[in-house]
């Protein structure tokens, strides 16, 4: 009987296919956080953005002239504004600004304008 010739692995071979696949691991890791932080930061732009949509409704329905107020809802900031506008006195201004941090604590904001008429 004569000695058979096996190869298998070697020590080498196993660590470097090893480093590959957690090198593609990690990568994966990486797309699922930058998903989940483009998911949440599209949450907070709808809800912000409804925000602002309802108050400039409520603003622009009623009567209220020359106004600057804030409120806080749900970690956001909102503020708003009637103002005259300069360049015509019958005309108003209405602004109405969200804003939030992100999960990385930048600014963010939405801001919505119109007019309505004296």
């Amino acid at each position: 009987m004569g000695i058979k010739n096996e190869q298998g692995f070697s020590l080498l071979e196993a660590v470097f296919a090893t480093a590959v696949l957690s090198i593609g691991l990690l990568s994966l890791i990486g797309m699922f956080s930058a998903g989940y932080n483009a998911l949440d930061g599209g949450n907070h732009r709808t809800l912000a953005a409804k925000l602002a949509r309802n108050k400039m409704e409520a603003l622009r329905a009623s009567r209220t002239v020359d106004i600057v107020d804030e409120d806080r809802l749900d970690n956001m900031e909102r503020k708003w504004s009637i103002k005259k506008s300069k360049d015509d006195s019958n005309l108003w201004v209405i602004t109405v600004e969200v804003t939030w941090k992100n999960l990385k604590g930048q600014r963010r904001e939405v801001q919505l304008k119109s007019f309505r008429l004296s």
